[in-house]
C-alpha cells in the first residue's frame, strides 16, 4: 500500500525548500529569475522542478499563492490567543522574516490566477481581524488601516541585496521595532495624506481577466 502520509510530508517539505530558495532567487535576480535559479537556490534539480510545473509562470503562481497562504496561516495563529502586545508584534516580526516583498514583484508580472486571488482576499481578510482586535484592545493607533498594515510588511519583508544574511537580518529586526514602535497609540503624530485605498492594492492579486487591458 502507498505511503501517502509520507509522500505528503515529503511534498511540504519540498514546498518549504522551494519556496525559501526562490525568496532568495527573487532577491537576486527580480522578476527576471528563472527556473534554474530557483533550483540552485533551493538545492532541489530543474527536472523535478518541471515534473511538478508545468511552465515557470506555474512555479511562481504556485509560490505566490504559497507565500499568501504562510501568512495566513501565522494569522490564524495569532487570533488565536488572547490579544497583547507581544501577540501583535510577534505576529508582525514573524510574516516579515518570510519576505513577503520579494515575490511581491514576481505576482506584478505572472498570470493571476483563481488561487492567487482567493488566498489575497483571505490574507486581507484575516490581517483586518488581527488589526481590528489589536486596536481595539488599545495596543495599536486607531488611525491605521489594514492596508497601512498590509505595506508595513511588504516594505519591511524587501530583501536588501548586497548585505550578508547576518546584516541583512539585523537591519530588519532594527526597522522592524522602529516600526513597531510608531504603532504604539501613545502620543503619536497625525498621518500626513490619503489612506492608502484598496485599488492599487488589489491591482497585484486580481485574476488578469477581471482586469482591463491584461
Amino acid at each position: 500500500m502507498p505511503d501517502t502520509r509520507g509522500r505528503y510530508a515529503e511534498s511540504l517539505r519540498n514546498d518549504k525548500v522551494l519556496l525559501a530558495g526562490a525568496r532568495r532567487a527573487v532577491a537576486r535576480r527580480g522578476a527576471d529569475v528563472s527556473v534554474a535559479d530557483i533550483a540552485a537556490e533551493s538545492g532541489l534539480g530543474v527536472g523535478s522542478i518541471y515534473r511538478r510545473f508545468a511552465s515557470k509562470e506555474a512555479v511562481l503562481q504556485y509560490l505566490c499563492t504559497l507565500a499568501l497562504e504562510q501568512v495566513a496561516t501565522a494569522a490564524e495563529q495569532a487570533l488565536a490567543i488572547p490579544p497583547s502586545w507581544s501577540t501583535f508584534a510577534g505576529f508582525v516580526e514573524s510574516v516579515v522574516e518570510f519576505e513577503p516583498g520579494s515575490l511581491a514583484t514576481v505576482a506584478a508580472v505572472v498570470t493571476v490566477t483563481d488561487d492567487m486571488w482567493s488566498s489575497a482576499l483571505r490574507v486581507r481578510a484575516l490581517l483586518a481581524d488581527v488589526l481590528r482586535r489589536a486596536q481595539e484592545a488599545g495596543l495599536v493607533r486607531v488611525d491605521i488601516t489594514v492596508l497601512d498594515l498590509q505595506a508595513i510588511i511588504v516594505q519591511l519583508g524587501r530583501p536588501s541585496p548586497g548585505l550578508s544574511p547576518q546584516a541583512q537580518a539585523d537591519v530588519r529586526s532594527r526597522l522592524v521595532t522602529v516600526t513597531l514602535d510608531g504603532l504604539r497609540p501613545q502620543s503619536y503624530s497625525t498621518l500626513p495624506g490619503e489612506p492608502p485605498t484598496e485599488a492599487g492594492f488589489d491591482d497585484i492579486w486580481r485574476p488578469s481577466s477581471d482586469q482591463p487591458g491584461r
